[in-house]
């Protein structure tokens, strides 16, 4: 199903809105909303990450992985980080994470602290180089989003900041 059914459908289901129903209907329909927004979204987020991936890859010359991109980015919004941490965050094993992180030692993006209370817990930072390349990389990502966006007219832009931010506010 495509957004552009999904389109048809929300407006079915907004004219259907406005008549009176029955409390089983107004049930029924609600559960078919509700799953038609679980449809969209999910059905969108692989799109986007379909387009920032191919985005990504072309602008930093094969640099980093997407997942190493995304622990990269994880450390440097949060601060410092364990491996566990990221294993959690990321969704992969501890052995995955330990040879992304060491890919990113290697590159000069992340360093290993000494840990204080556990040697198995090793603190992760990112160095001066990775927070460039960071932000390098997020401003390309940010530049090819705005100008897929910049397309559509001022009234959709605003319904999609509202949406999006909804979606934020749901999933936190």
């Amino acid at each position: 199903m495509g957004i552009r059914a999904n389109t048809s459908q929300t407006q079915k289901l907004k004219k259907e809105a406005r008549t009176p129903l029955s409390s089983s209907r107004k049930q029924t329909e609600l559960a078919q909303l509700n799953k038609l927004c679980s449809t969209t979204i999910i059905g969108t987020i692989p799109v986007l990450m379909h387009d920032l991936r191919n985005k990504f890859r072309s602008g930093n010359q094969g640099t980093l992985s997407v997942a190493q991109f995304r622990i990269l980015g994880n450390v440097y919004r949060n601060g410092t980080r364990t491996s566990r941490d990221l294993s959690d965050h990321i969704g992969v094993s501890l052995p995955a994470i330990s040879r992304m992180v060491d890919v990113l030692v290697n590159k000069g993006f992340i360093q290993r602290l000494p840990s204080i209370h556990d040697r198995r817990q090793t603190p992760l930072r990112v160095t001066p180089k990775g927070r460039r390349y960071y932000v390098q990389s997020r401003s390309f990502a940010e530049k090819s989003v705005t100008h897929r966006i910049s397309q559509l007219d001022d009234s959709k832009k605003h319904l999609l900041i509202e949406a999006l931010s909804i979606l934020r506010q749901t999933l936190l």
